[in-house]
């Protein structure tokens, strides 16, 4: 299948496994593939010197790899390299879905629990772990980020009229017909149910993370009050919204 389509996303944000989903419909995924992939594949000698690195990364990977999908995480790039990404889309005719976790203190949350070493797969329950303290400015600090982030990405999207899909993880992944109407937009066919299943149900034992947290009560509180990101989703291109 020549479908070609490009995750825009950050860390925590559900961005593997929504990706992953797209092999139940036959589809070659890749994650952040300027980490994922060897640094001894061709295009990639010399990545860190090369301009324009994200159009070569993202023509390697559609065009010599036959890759179908590609997430790449605000986070990995600045924002003057992630509009690289979106203008190669965009010049390319490659659909473009923004992937939103509606829940941004959880994902921050998230974030610093793997980074504090309660993992970044699912919890590991034969392992012993010590409680920890969320730092705090720490944890806002991904908030901030993130909300920069996703707004230029979007505001960018806009300027370029360029129509996208906008996703919210926490309805996709619990409404199974929010995200039948989505692949039905893509013209895609499920071709493993079984796989999809698994993938979509994979139960990452979140809440025996957050159990280790010694401050969860002042991170609560933090987030009765939290900044949400202002997103200008034009319905003139956003084609989707959920």
């Amino acid at each position: 299948m020549n479908k070609k389509i490009f995750i825009a996303t950050d860390e925590r944000c559900g961005g593997t496994t929504f990706t992953s989903l797209f092999e139940a419909f036959s589809l070659k995924t890749i994650d952040d593939p300027q980490t994922r992939l060897k640094r001894n594949e061709e295009i990639f000698k010399n990545y860190k010197t090369k301009k324009n690195k994200t159009n070569l990364m993202l023509n390697y990977c559609y065009n010599k790899l036959n890759v179908n999908v590609i997430k790449c995480c605000y986070v990995s790039y600045s924002l003057g390299e992630y509009k690289e990404l979106l203008d190669y889309c965009i010049n390319n005719n490659i659909t473009i879905i923004i992937l939103h976790r509606e829940n941004i203190g959880k994902r921050s949350l998230s974030l610093e629990m793997a980074k504090n070493k309660l993992g970044w797969d699912i919890f590991n329950e034969n392992k012993k772990h010590n409680k920890i303290n969320i730092n705090i400015n720490k944890y806002l600090n991904n908030i901030n980020e993130y909300n920069k982030k996703i707004t230029s990405c979007i505001n960018y999207l806009n300027t370029k009229e360029k129509e996208y899909f906008f996703v919210i993880f926490e309805n996709f992944i619990k409404n199974k017909n929010t995200s039948n109407l989505l692949y039905t937009k893509l013209n895609l066919i499920l071709t493993n149910e079984e796989l999809y299943n698994k993938l979509a149900n994979k139960d990452y034992k979140t809440n025996k993370k957050i159990n280790l947290i010694k401050n969860m009560d002042e991170i609560n509180k933090i987030n009765q009050n939290i900044n949400k990101p202002i997103l200008n989703l034009k319905k003139k291109y956003n084609k989707f919204i959920f």
